[in-house]
C-alpha cells in the first residue's frame, strides 16, 4: 500500500507539466503496477489498485486532451487585448480611391473578437490627420494601473514614402497630394507607440504601400513541439516588452483587392491563418505563414515582420506579439 501511495504522490506533483509522452509512460506504469497487484493474495488490495489505476489513467488522458484544445491551460497570464482597426477608402478625397480597406478591417476585427477574446475593438474609419493623433494618444489613459495589456493597431489605407529620406507615411482622409505636411509620418506613429508605456505588447499590422519602412530589424523564431519547452518559450516571450510590426509589403506598392474578392490578398491570408489557428500563435509565425500563402500570387512583394523602427524605452525587448486562440 505504501508503494501505491508513493506512486500517486509522484503523479500528482509531476503531472502539471505533462505531455502526451508522459501520459503514455504513466499509463504503462499503471498497467505494470496493476499486473503486479493482481498477483497479490490480498483481494482487497487487488480491487483497490485496479479501480485507482482505471481512474488515474482516464484522468491523465483527459488533462492532455484538454490542454491541447485550450492554450490557456498553460496557466500564463496573457493579459487584456485591445485592437484599433483603422481603415480608409478616401471616397471623399480625389487623391486616392481604395475599395477593400473597410471590408478588411471589419473582417479581421470580427475574427479577433470572436476567436481571440479581445476586450475592446475600436474602428476608426477615414480619420483625418488630427484624428490619428487623438485616437492613438487616448490609449495612454486606458487602465493606467494595468501593465498586462496588449494592443493591435491595424492599418488598411494608402502609404507613401519619401525616397530621399526613407520616411514612410500613412495617408489620412484630409491629405493633399504631394504635400507631406498633411500626411502621418512613421516617426509620429512611433512616438505615440513609445508613449504607451503601460502596454506590454504592441503590434502594428499595416496593409499599405511602402509599409516596410516601419520595421528596423527582421525577426523570426522556431517553437519546439514539446509542450514543456513551448510553455517555457511562451512564458519568456510573454514577459518581454514588445513593439513589432507586420506589414503586407516592403518598400513597394501592394494590391488593394484580389481578383473578384472584396478583400486584399494580405487580409485574406491573415484572416485564414487566424481562423485556422488552434493554439498560441506568435507574430513571427503568422508572418511566415502569410508569406507562404502569398507566394501563390504572381509578383506579390514579401511581407515583413520585425521590431518597430526607433522604438525606445525597451532594454530587453521581445520580438513577438502573441495571439491566443480562445
Amino acid at each position: 500500500m505504501k508503494k501505491i501511495l508513493t506512486f500517486l504522490i509522484i503523479f500528482i506533483s509531476n503531472f502539471s507539466f505533462a505531455n502526451q509522452d508522459n501520459c503514455d509512460q504513466f499509463t504503462d506504469n499503471l498497467n505494470k503496477l496493476e499486473n503486479d497487484m493482481r498477483n497479490s493474495s490480498d483481494l482487497i488490495l487487488q480491487g483497490f489498485v485496479s479501480h485507482q489505476c482505471e481512474i488515474l489513467s482516464s484522468f491523465a488522458k483527459r488533462i492532455i486532451e484538454d490542454r491541447e484544445k485550450n492554450p490557456n491551460k498553460f496557466n500564463i497570464q496573457w493579459g487584456d487585448y485591445y485592437a484599433l482597426m483603422i481603415g480608409l477608402d478616401y471616397k471623399n478625397n480625389s487623391y486616392i480611391d481604395l475599395d477593400a480597406t473597410l471590408n478588411d478591417i471589419y473582417l479581421i476585427g470580427a475574427t479577433l473578437q470572436d476567436n481571440y477574446n479581445f476586450k475592446e475593438i475600436k474602428y476608426l474609419v477615414n480619420p483625418t490627420r488630427s484624428e490619428f493623433y487623438e485616437t492613438i494618444d487616448a490609449y495612454r489613459m486606458i487602465h493606467q494601473d494595468n501593465y498586462n495589456k496588449n494592443l493591435v493597431i491595424y492599418y488598411a489605407g494608402h502609404g507613401e514614402m519619401d525616397k530621399a529620406t526613407g520616411e514612410g507615411y500613412w495617408i489620412p482622409s484630409d491629405a493633399q497630394e504631394n504635400k507631406k505636411y498633411t500626411w502621418v509620418p512613421n516617426s509620429m506613429i512611433t512616438n505615440e507607440i513609445n508613449a504607451l508605456n503601460n502596454f506590454k505588447h504592441i503590434i502594428i499590422i499595416a496593409d499599405s504601400c511602402y509599409s516596410g519602412t516601419l520595421t528596423s530589424t527582421r525577426s523570426s523564431v522556431s517553437i519546439p513541439n514539446d509542450i514543456e519547452k513551448r510553455m517555457m518559450n511562451y512564458r519568456s516571450f510573454n514577459n518581454l516588452k514588445t513593439r513589432v510590426a507586420l506589414t503586407s509589403g516592403n518598400l513597394n506598392e501592394v494590391q488593394d483587392s484580389y481578383k473578384n474578392t472584396a478583400h486584399s490578398p494580405f487580409a485574406i491570408s491573415l484572416n485564414n491563418i487566424l481562423n485556422n489557428n488552434d493554439d498560441v500563435l506568435l507574430s513571427s509565425e503568422l508572418h511566415n505563414n502569410i508569406a507562404d500563402l502569398l507566394l501563390n500570387i504572381d509578383n506579390y512583394p514579401d511581407p515583413t515582420h520585425g521590431v518597430i523602427k526607433n522604438a525606445t524605452g525597451i532594454k530587453n525587448f521581445g520580438r513577438n506579439f502573441i495571439f491566443v486562440k480562445q
